[in-house]
């Protein structure tokens, strides 16, 4: 292809006057004729040459395949080629009416026949700058006819050549009466001819009197400018050119390759045609044909419907009957019955092969009790036609086995999961979920809005409130709509998110013993200990527990002692609330700063006696000249529980003696070695003690 690529190269060359003059050509030789074609390579170019031409210089290069060291013969050829005038134009065809058109109408309107549209006109309205129109569709004229070239002036045979000879021509074209612009150049060895391709075999498909028929080109249509369409009856006669204009490839590269799709009509059905595409050069002349391919047309589908008149139960079974014009009978292969398990789910044909084109009843079993149902009729060329869907179902009035609920478990978040076990009966539908907040309601209400077809159903509920179960149950239900019993009840219990009831301080009273607390305990019923908390108000102040109280029904105030306060410190007290999920809740805190008074020094040289399996020396008397007894172990968290008060009219001496037991007689009692005695040495002071805590 040579004029046809310009066609398409031109988009940016037209819009400006400035571009450089210049043509392409290219040739070819004939029964001892050598052929040339060229175009302008842009509007400019083009519109020159119009007015002032084009002339050829040819060279003689070289004999019998030798090149000579320097051409032996210029001629310059006296005749200048440009378009015939439009009074001088002879037409021929429909191409030179489209060159006459662009070359000279006032505005320019053109009708272009494409190989993809049927043969029938497309209407190009300059689709971008009238001179691109008259530009392009020029040459486009020139490239489907030698003869439309030749009146153009972009088309010469030289026939004064010898047989043998090398010649090269140059095609230059005019800028001015005495100026031209750059040459297009060919060279040609007489009687030295290119061999042309063979297109390649195209690929048809049938319709109605139609023949469908694509060829891919790629690789072949640098060679060819145009293609015909040749048809006969299968065996008989001879081919026919189907197309009235050149059929062109325009339509660029597609995925796999350059296709050319064109629509045939056909006389009839019933006829078997043979078809070849054969490609055809610039200079004329005709290509390799492709290989012959068949087609025949197929009659359009049947304007026929299936119609279901019923899907009955039939002693167990679902019996189909639907109705098709008899009178289509023998222009149909037969029917098939499809069936799915629910309107929505994928249709499977229930036979291999079709049912006699004359059936129009069909019996069958659902396995679940009830299904869907299609049929299908086809026609002689596979075609389908189909019926609308219908359920079809035997009579069960037998509910479901009850349901085993297995579990329904809550996150902290309130997602309630639900799992079962899948009913053993074979037409489960699916399951419905129920639920309640009082266990013992007969009207648990639904919360799935469509059945659950699976064993595990997820719900949300609600975390603010305080109660903590909530229980569900589920029912089964099979395609004929029986509903099970409800299962038995799984009870739900929320994850414990309510911290409990603030307990509530009565009063942190500084006595001379110290820090006399009470307090309301937290009403919450899920509240297992409470604890006294002391920090002292500094940056680096720790909360310390100082007693931890269980959880009783009584209601009676606690109170606490706090006497290891020291004075003038100040110190930070409250009472937390501990429920069985570990969630706290704390008091309002109070501020406390006992008395310097009770800044005392500490007691001295502590020495505890008993009469113990442990003691290597039962003690006789008080004093020094007993054994001290090991270290007493603390409680938890390092407290002591208080044991007693004792008062200064026990005093013995110049130290102080505490008997722990009323047993404790004398050495060797039985009752001995439950008694522990004390006894310390205080230096008072201040003269105003009263009395010790033991703890």
């Amino acid at each position: 292809m040579l004029l046809l690529a310009f066609l398409f190269f031109c988009d940016a060359a037209v819009a400006q006057d400035t571009e450089e003059i210049r043509v392409s050509a290219k040739g070819t030789t004939s029964r001892n004729i050598n052929l040339l074609r060229w175009a302008p390579e842009n509007y400019t170019s083009w519109l020159k040459a119009r007015k002032f031409g084009y002339k050829i210089t040819r060279t003689w290069i070289g004999a019998d395949g030798e090149l000579f060291d320097e051409p032996r013969e210029v001629v310059n050829l006296d005749q200048v080629f440009r378009p015939a005038t439009e009074q001088e134009w002879r037409f021929q065809s429909s191409m030179d009416t489209l060159a006459v058109s662009a070359l000279y109408d006032t505005t320019f309107q053109v009708f272009v026949t494409a190989g993809n549209s049927n043969n029938k006109l497309v209407k190009a309205y300059q689709l971008e700058e009238e001179r691109k129109n008259r530009f392009i569709y020029s040459l486009y004229a020139a490239e489907q006819s030698t003869h439309t070239a030749q009146q153009m002036g972009l088309f010469f045979d030289d026939r004064e050549v010898t047989k043998g000879f090398g010649y090269t021509y140059y095609i230059y074209p005019y800028e001015s009466d005495d100026k031209v612009g750059a040459p297009g150049i060919v060279t040609i060895w007489t009687a030295e001819k290119t061999p042309l391709p063979a297109l390649p075999k195209p690929i048809v498909q049938s319709a109605d009197k139609v023949a469908l028929l694509d060829i891919n080109l790629e690789g072949v249509t640098n060679y060819y400018s145009s293609y015909d369409l040749y048809r006969r009856p299968q065996g008989t006669g001879n081919f026919m050119k189907m197309n009235a204009t050149p059929i062109i490839f325009t339509n660029g590269e597609q995925q796999g390759g350059e296709y050319i799709n064109y629509m045939s009509p056909l006389p009839n059905n019933t006829t078997t045609y043979e078809f070849y595409f054969i490609g055809k050069t610039a200079f004329g002349t005709y290509g390799g044909q492709s290989p012959v391919v068949t087609a025949k047309g197929i009659p359009a589908p049947l304007k026929a419907s299936i119609t279901m008149k019923s899907a009955l139960d039939v002693n167990g079974s679902v019996k189909l009957e639907w109705t098709f014009p008899d009178s289509l009978n023998a222009k149909i292969k037969g029917f098939k019955v499809f069936t799915a398990n629910d309107a929505l789910g994928v249709f499977a044909p229930m036979q291999t092969s079709v049912l006699s084109n004359t059936t129009r009843t069909f019996l069958t079993k659902p396995p679940t009790g009830a299904a869907y149902y299609r049929i299908k009729a086809y026609d002689l060329y596979d075609r389908e036609i189909s019926s609308i869907d219908v359920l079809g179902q035997i009579k069960d009035i037998t509910p479901p086995v009850k349901s085993v609920l297995k579990s329904c478990t809550c996150t902290p978040d309130g997602l309630v999961t639900l799992t079962w076990n899948k009913n053993p009966d074979a037409d489960i539908l699916g399951y419905r979920v129920f639920l309640s907040s009082i266990k013992t309601d007969t009207s648990y209400f639904q919360v799935t809005k469509d059945l659950v077809t699976d064993s595990t159903f997820e719900y949300q509920v609600t975390m603010n409130t305080l109660t903590r179960n909530t229980y569900f149950r589920i029912a089964a239900e099979d395609y004929h709509f029986n509903h099970s019993v409800l299962s038995d009840i799984c009870t739900m219990v929320r994850p414990d998110v309510i911290p409990p009831v603030s307990p509530v301080i009565t009063k942190a009273d500084i006595t001379r013993k110290g820090v006399d607390m009470a307090w309301i305990n937290s009403n919450s019923s899920d509240v297992v200990l409470h604890r006294v908390e002391r920090k002292e108000l500094i940056a680096t102040g720790q909360w310390e527990v100082l007693k931890t109280f269980v959880a009783k029904k009584t209601s009676d105030l606690p109170e606490y002692l706090d006497s290891m306060a020291v004075g003038g410190h100040t110190y930070l007290y409250r009472i937390v609330a501990e429920d069985a999920a570990h969630l706290l809740a704390y008091s309002e805190t109070m501020t406390v700063k006992p008395m310097s008074i009770f800044n005392r020094v500490p007691v001295q040289n502590i020495i505890a006696y008993c009469d113990c399996t442990y003691s290597n020396k039962v003690p006789t008397g008080s004093g020094t000249d007993a054994n001290p007894s090991p270290t007493l172990s603390p409680t938890v968290n390092g407290n002591h529980p208080v044991i007693d008060v004792f008062h200064l009219n026990n005093r013995q001496g110049s130290y102080f003696t505490y008997e722990t037991s009323p047993y404790f007689k004398k050495p060797g009692d039985l009752n001995a070695d439950k008694s522990v005695v004390l006894e310390w040495e205080y230096e008072d002071t201040k003269g105003d003690l009263v009395d010790f805590v033991i703890y």
